[in-house]
């Protein structure tokens, strides 16, 4: 007996140990020595507790006392770490039970040891694992599933009450509960995908499909998914898990939403309104049906923006928005292009089928007027249309057509409408010549300045010279500015033409000074184009400084129809800061365009050109030309306005507007435009030859005709 008692002690995995009814250690097994690297006789009494970790000790000295003084539960089992013979700490656990005599009274208690670290170790990894996972689970905000393919139950873990809303889930459901709450639509795609699974063919899966929440309303839900199979490959078990992706998909949608719309109508922007003109062409294409593409303006939309202000452009944008949607047909489409530029679809039409009808549907009431801030406001719009297939047989071509056609109408004037002709892609590709070529000038710089002289009808000297532009085509040699005439309407290419003028006239202007040749004023022509960039006078007088020229010896010639324009306001400002220099203004073309009377005291007119076209019908003191060029020059004399005739071409010409007591004259009876070389000489020229004229010579109209020179 004492021999199987040794060697069960020795041999025991565990260490067996004994203690007196007091708790202190009597006798404890060998593999004590093995563990702590210390005699068993160190454990012995209260010597064992020299081994345990600190932070385990108080917890293991209550527990111990607890099992001593018990009466009815007297056993002692609890865990705690052992120093090791390295240093480190194993895991163990002591258990124990007392023995006790016939009284019932405690005479020893009985206990092992037991190293159980490899199952502490594993059950901390688990429970850490297990927190990861947890926190890892609400930081993406998924919720876990477990879904057993033998009971078709679902488990659902944290959040599932959160995000789905039932109490229900927290207790686990059918599977049916949660497939009748899918979507009609997407279901029959989740029971693909997990027929799929059933059927050994794949063994993880994402989807995405709409949930019905205990709200009512269809949440977006992504579910990942693994499968667990056993031996022989059935489905035991799947485990995923779902995240709520609403807000997501509804950012997502917003997003794409405000890609394809114009934010302050509401309607399709320009690249939705391509991808609708493109489906409709294919929609025409297979029943043989039209497309009718109209594009709308609306006129001195930039002018209202400036006198009211933002608010109220916006406001009559939407208005109009309004007012197009409200005329469409089911079928059509309006959208935004951008800025004050509307498009609309209107497909189905048929081929026979007159588009100024559907044009003029679309278009009713749309330019009604508008009450803004208890202004009533009149609305005007610009129309053009086109076609398809008639008029292009592509998208972008019948969009262009649309465009020409608006363009030839705004070159009407306000509120026109036009359908597409053939002869306006024609005068497109003239523009876009004019153009191109305007710009080849400018950078080989083949811009140049001629002179055509201005003479003074009382005394016969030349007062000065009108800068006329000149440039040379490589083919077609020296042109006139009307061979590139679309440049002067283009906003950059006019600025730039009218640079490169002022600094070859100043460079010119600056040779006349060093060889002594009197030349008077240069005058330049400035476009309206010139005026919007509100810094027209700045550049000027820019130049001619840094010239070392003073400004006085320069005259601006501008058009009538720089003054009714909506940057009148910047023309005002301009002129004035040039007159303030020394500038002269001079008012080109009068009696052609637009201009009141008002406007001469609203300017700094100097000047008054008088139109060649009445100049060329002077024939007698009865003809209407003659009234009108009498009612001009006296005007201006009134006025203190110098009168120049243009295009004086004959002797009877010049005699009739001598008698008128017309100021200056210039035309081909005096000179042609010539360039800068040639000046000197003609100069010397006029100055040998030039006519003798006389107050009383004029009232005879018997005066001496000057000489050609050019």
């Amino acid at each position: 007996s004492e021999e199987h008692y040794r060697f069960s002690v020795e041999l025991n995995p565990q260490i067996p140990w004994i203690s007196d009814p007091e708790g202190q250690i009597v006798e404890v097994g060998p593999r004590w020595t093995e563990l702590t690297g210390v005699p068993a006789e160190e454990a012995l009494g209260g010597g064992w507790t020299n081994y345990l970790h600190p932070d385990d000790l108080p917890s293991v000295l209550a527990h111990w006392s607890q099992a001593l003084t018990s009466v009815d539960n007297a056993v002692a089992d609890v865990r705690y770490r052992v120093r090791n013979t390295d240093g480190s700490y194993r895991w163990c656990r002591a258990r124990a039970n007392p023995r006790r005599n016939a009284d019932g009274r405690i005479v020893s208690w009985y206990g092992t040891l037991e190293d159980i670290h490899d199952q502490v170790t594993a059950e901390l990894a688990l429970r850490e694992s297990e927190e990861r996972y947890r926190l890892a689970s609400h930081a993406t905000n998924d919720v876990i599933w477990d879904w057993s393919h033998r009971t078709d139950r679902i488990e659902w873990g944290n959040g599932a009450v959160d995000v789905l809303g039932y109490p229900e889930a927290s207790k686990g459901t059918p599977v049916s509960w949660w497939k009748e709450r899918i979507h009609p639509d997407d279901l029959p795609g989740v029971d693909a995908t997990y027929d799929t699974v059933l059927r050994n063919v794949q063994d993880s899966w994402s989807h995405e499909y709409r949930f019905r929440a205990a709200h009512g309303n269809f949440i977006n839900l992504f579910s990942r998914g693994y499968v667990v199979r056993d031996d022989e490959g059935h489905a035991v078990r799947s485990i995923g898990a779902l995240l709520d992706v609403t807000a997501a998909r509804r950012s997502e949608e917003e997003l794409r939403w405000a890609a394809n719309h114009d934010p302050l109508t509401g309607l399709p922007n320009r690249k939705l309104f391509s991808e609708v003109l493109e489906q409709a062409l294919a929609g025409a294409a297979a029943d043989t049906s039209c497309v009718c593409v109209i594009v709308i303006d609306v006129d001195g939309f930039k002018l209202l923006n400036d006198s009211m202000g933002h608010a109220a452009g916006d406001e009559l944008l939407k208005t109009i928005a309004r007012r197009l949607q409200g005329n469409l047909p089911a079928s059509a489409t309006v959208a935004r292009l951008g800025g004050d530029e509307f498009a609309v679809i209107v497909p189905g039409l048929a081929p026979d089928s007159a588009r100024a009808s559907a044009v003029d549907a679309i278009l009713k009431g749309v330019a009604d007027t508008l009450t803004i801030d208890e202004s009533v406001l009149p609305v005007s719009i610009s129309a053009g249309a086109a076609v398809w297939p008639a008029d292009s047989d592509d998208a972008e071509g019948i969009l262009k057509s649309a465009d020409l056609a608006l363009y030839a109408a705004k070159a009407e004037g306000a509120g026109v409408v036009r359908e597409f002709r053939s002869e306006m892609r024609e005068a497109a590709e003239s523009r876009k010549a004019m153009l191109r070529e305007a710009r080849e000038a400018l950078r080989d710089d083949r811009i140049i300045p001629f002179y055509q002289a201005k003479v003074d009808l009382r005394s016969g000297d030349v007062i000065g010279f009108e800068a006329l532009l000149r440039w040379h085509h490589h083919r077609r040699g020296l042109l006139p500015p009307n061979s590139i005439q679309a440049a002067f309407d283009d906003s950059l290419l006019a600025s730039e033409l009218t640079d490169r003028m002022i600094d070859r006239v100043l460079a010119d202007v600056a040779d006349f000074s060093d060889k002594g040749v009197a030349f008077g004023r240069i005058a330049i022509n400035g476009s309206l184009a010139d005026f919007r960039r509100d810094d027209f006078a700045d550049r000027i007088l820019g130049k001619f400084h840094r010239a070392g020229i003073p400004p006085t010896q320069l005259e601006l010639e501008v058009t009538e129809s720089v003054f009714v324009d909506h940057l009148a306001l910047n023309v005002e400002r301009a002129l004035q800061a040039l007159v303030a220099e020394g500038v002269s203004i001079a008012l080109d073309d009068f009696g052609t365009g637009y201009a009141s009377l008002t406007h001469l005291q609203q300017f700094p007119v100097d000047v008054l050109k008088i139109d060649r076209s009445f100049i060329s019908r002077l024939d007698s003191a009865d003809s209407a030309d003659f009234a009108i060029v009498h009612g001009v020059i006296d005007i201006a004399h009134r006025m203190n306005i110098v009168t120049v005739a243009e295009g004086v071409e004959n002797d009877n010409q010049l005699v009739q507007l001598r008698n008128l007591g017309c100021d200056i004259a210039q035309g081909y009876l005096f000179s042609r435009a010539i360039s800068f070389e040639r000046v000197p000489a003609w100069l010397r020229k006029w100055g040998q030859n030039r006519p003798v004229w006389s107050e009383a010579a004029a009232d005879r109209a018997t005066a001496e005709p000057p000489t050609r020179m050019a």
